[in-house]
């Protein structure tokens, strides 16, 4: 007899290869759309790139060089490097620059205030059509920008994002996030044909008419890239990735920065899925309100039951195993021969573990032919297979400190 937990098992397994099949039919019918960037106009509009910056004295003037070497007329570009109550030597690294050109201008916080404060301090001074941000540890490749600007040929599109790819996979957590940037890349690509796109990562550009409309950045906010981009859906303006546009950026080298980091990620999306609930479900919100943010959470209320139940099925045999093998002395050659008990987990999990990662590694795929970024053998056969598990357990723990209010951790 089926207990809640093979429902909601056969329940998840059909879910997943639901969502999956419409990504893939999704990706099938728009690929030859994916690379497709919308005409450059003749006149090419003026940009204002925000750099705020803690603490990023070595990372800075790479940063800096990335925007000073774009693929753009020179004239049309101006930087403003916010340092935000840096205590190494941040604002004289940018100061330097601001002596040798003209179009840099360099402010300074007498308090640290965060990346949004930042960002809303370099706002007031900009005066230019179109304004960008940057994250200091963060380089554009150089015809990023001519490559973003047709897309705001529509009235209605407020933000246009590149590929974002990790600096370097050196570590395992670095290569765990690798994985992830690649398969993300595409997904938030297909999100853009489904008008559903609803974060501004790394970098971003806008126009400054709209950022200034909708008041700015949310400085109280856990993860204010997330929030301006549900912000400018909820105002109904579009948001776009170009794919023939890269930004590269650090990720944390240690597993515990990593977990930090994705802590704050997955807590900054259920804070502001509570400010933006009138999304959900929504009509007028099209996919994104009836499928792409609600399958969020249809995911992980399906998944986190599972998981925990295949947990304690694998405690349940392994302690059952473990007292059999107590009480026969442990006698190793007749447990070698006699048949123990771990069917429980290998039963429960092994369809559902086999599917996601059959479709994952098939995303992953698709999104490193399409951005050109190369996954090897090794990286398939142990991160992949990682990855969805350590994924969940986070999202476990981030909704368990929602649960406790903890105290949130920048």
């Amino acid at each position: 007899m089926l207990n809640i937990f093979d429902i909601l098992y056969y329940i998840l397994i059909y879910f997943t290869l639901f969502v999956s099949i419409f990504w893939f039919i999704i990706f099938f019918e728009k690929k030859d759309k994916i690379h497709e960037n919308p005409k450059t106009p003749k006149n090419l509009p003026e940009i204002t790139i925000l750099i705020p910056a803690y603490n990023e004295e070595k990372s800075l003037p790479s940063a800096i060089n990335s925007v000073l070497n774009q693929n753009y007329p020179k004239e049309k570009i101006k930087i403003i490097i916010i340092d935000d109550a840096s205590t190494d030597e941040t604002y004289e690294v940018a100061k330097k620059f601001a002596n040798k050109y003209k179009n840099i201008k360099v402010l300074r916080h007498k308090e640290n205030k965060r990346k949004a404060a930042a960002l809303n301090t370099g706002l007031k001074h900009v005066n230019s059509e179109l304004i960008g941000f940057l994250d200091a540890d963060s380089v554009l490749e150089k015809n990023s920008l001519i490559n973003m600007i047709g897309y705001f040929n529509d009235s209605k599109m407020a933000g246009v994002i590149p590929v974002i790819k990790p600096k370097k996979s050196l570590t395992f957590s670095q290569k765990l996030q690798k994985v992830e940037y690649t398969f993300t890349a595409l997904v938030r690509k297909l999100l853009t044909f489904l008008d559903s796109l609803y974060i501004t990562p790394a970098f971003a550009l806008y126009k400054t008419k709209i950022i200034k409309k909708v008041g700015g950045w949310d400085e109280e906010n856990l993860t204010e890239d997330l929030e301006i981009g549900l912000r400018l859906k909820s105002n109904g303006y579009k948001i776009e990735t170009c794919m023939n546009a890269e930004v590269k950026t650090n990720t944390p080298l240690k597993f515990k920065d990593m977990w930090s980091q994705r802590i704050r990620w997955y807590r900054g999306f259920i804070h502001n899925s509570r400010k933006y609930k009138h999304i959900f479900f929504n009509p007028r919100f099209k996919d994104l309100g009836l499928l792409v943010l609600p399958y969020q959470y249809i995911a992980i209320i399906l998944t986190i039951p599972i998981i925990l139940y295949g947990f304690y099925l694998t405690v349940r045999d392994f302690w059952t195993s473990f007292f059999k093998f107590y009480f026969i002395g442990f006698d190793l050659p007749y447990f070698l021969t006699h048949s123990f008990n771990f069917s429980g987990i290998l039963n429960f999990n092994t369809s559902l573990f086999i599917v996601t990662v059959i479709l994952l590694i098939l995303l992953i795929k698709f999104g490193s032919n399409e951005i050109k970024e190369n996954i090897g053998k090794i990286e398939y056969l142990i991160y992949i297979p990682l990855y969805p598990f350590i994924n969940i357990i986070i999202w476990i723990f981030a909704i368990f400190y929602e649960i406790t209010k903890r105290e949130y951790k920048w």
